[in-house]
């Protein structure tokens, strides 16, 4: 017991120092860490590093920057969360290149980039999307606080693990092999920036002065403690250009209310800009794109009565809901092992398997997301979000066709439900809110020519 009182106080202690939020499960991995940052800054133990760091304010700055990198885990690959990606894709970048394209400029910030493959993607994103024969002026900055992962990912060279779910066609058109690794092109590799940033400190990046049009910071504020959280997001406010666009991880800023942003749903992610002024038109009205996709018939996928959108988590609610929990704090393995255990109790319930599918595209196995995802869609043919989640994988693999069938069918079923309906599994989107942003959804795949 006198143990558990002192880890409880050591995690307490580092968590107030650095920022960052820490699970019961995570004491044996704080000592690993404060043992290796006690050898580097020649302490004896853990007591004396921490006694240390906290007395000395002239090492506070690094030495706390050298503490949480190695306390946040280096987790990244290529198109990392294909509705997002899919999102960023067909939606945000084409509505900002268009709203630029007076000034042929387009700013984007990778805020918490880890070893560089989200602020990669991007580029590559960037590059499938803007007229060749035009010449514009493109800032893709990627920051970290880990020096060490900044440095890999200045160097560009990744392992197949980086690549996992990656259709082959877009590693061989932007990668070249060396020494059984994967090199980035130059021509992508020279549209990134990377620099040192620490997302508490108060400065905004000055290469866009506040102008950015889109600030992807995924899978960074689940680490951060409540009382920070508002710091980082100010500082992220304030260098969104008007009208630009905050993506973040899934649920990191849904249970909170910031009055500084405005929050706008989408089927494949929630979505933030800076809050509107009193007699703006709201942002949302901004990203209705001009051009209609005409959707192609396909098969008939037969659908139960639209109550079933309401019910997919009935009976499952409390334990579904902490393993979603836990998947948000990045603890995938233990997420998974309570939807294991469920499917084992209930297994014709569709909610585990669709926690499952995202634990899967998580881990960059996007087969194994869409084997899940048909399980979900089999069982309850009303769960909305399995299409739209399938439709998002669809487009990354190029299958156009069969993306927009399936967001024609989410569509259909959405039309049957009151506006308000909360729609599983999580009830943060209303079919009201996802009909209004599916009006004139284009949806287009990466070219692989």
């Amino acid at each position: 017991m006198e143990d558990q009182a002192l880890d409880s106080e050591l995690m307490e202690k580092i968590s107030a120092f650095t920022g960052i939020r820490f699970h019961d499960s995570d004491i044996e991995r704080l000592h690993a860490v404060l043992t290796e940052r006690e050898r580097a800054t020649h302490q004896h133990n853990n007591e004396n590093y921490v006694n240390a760091l906290l007395q000395n304010d002239a090492n506070d700055l690094a030495e706390r920057h050298a503490l949480a990198s190695a306390l946040i885990p280096l987790e990244s690959f290529f198109f990392r969360d294909a509705g997002q990606v899919a999102l960023i894709r067909n939606r945000l970048l084409p509505q900002r290149i268009e709203q630029r394209a007076g000034r042929h400029m387009l700013r984007i910030w990778s805020a918490g980039c880890s070893t560089g493959e989200e602020a990669y993607t991007l580029a590559m994103l960037v590059t499938e999307l803007l007229p060749p024969a035009v010449a514009w002026n493109i800032t893709v900055l990627a920051t970290d606080i880990n020096q060490q992962a900044l440095q890999r990912a200045r160097a560009g060279l990744y392992s197949h693990w980086s690549f996992r779910g990656v259709p082959e066609q877009i590693r061989h058109r932007y990668f070249k092999c060396e020494n059984g690794c994967w090199k980035i092109a130059q021509r992508i590799r020279d549209m990134v920036s990377f620099a040192e940033d620490d997302l508490l400190s108060s400065s905004v990046p000055a290469v866009a002065d506040g102008d950015f049009d889109l600030i992807v910071c995924r899978n960074v504020l689940m680490y951060y403690r409540d009382d920070v959280l508002p710091v980082v997001v100010d500082k992220l406010t304030q260098a969104l250009a008007p009208t630009g666009f905050l993506l973040v991880g899934h649920n990191e800023l849904s249970t909170n209310s910031y009055p500084s942003l405005s929050r706008q749903s989408f089927p494949e992610s929630l979505v933030y800009s800076r809050a509107q002024a009193s007699g703006e038109k709201p942002q949302a009205e901004t990203l209705k794109p001009k051009m209609r996709v005409s959707i192609n018939a396909g098969p008939t996928i037969n659908c139960v009565a639209p109550e079933a959108v309401a019910s997919a988590l009935i009976g499952q609610k409390e334990e579904l809901l902490q393993a979603w929990q836990l998947a948000d704090a990045g603890l995938l393995e233990q997420a998974k092992s309570i939807c294991v255990r469920l499917i084992a109790s209930s297994p014709l319930e569709a909610g585990p398997y669709y926690l499952q599918a995202h634990l899967a595209q998580e881990k960059g196995d996007w087969h194994r997301a869409q084997t899940l995802l048909k399980q979900v869609i089999y069982l309850d043919p009303g769960f909305v979000m399995a299409y739209f989640d399938m439709s998002a994988l669809c487009t990354l693999d190029g299958d156009v066709s069969n993306a927009l069938r399936l967001q024609q069918v989410a569509t259909d079923l959405l039309e049957k439900l009151p506006s308000d309906t909360a729609l599983p599994p999580r009830a943060i989107n209303t079919a009201g809110e996802l009909l209004t942003a599916l009006k004139g959804q284009k949806i287009s795949s990466i070219s692989y020519a």
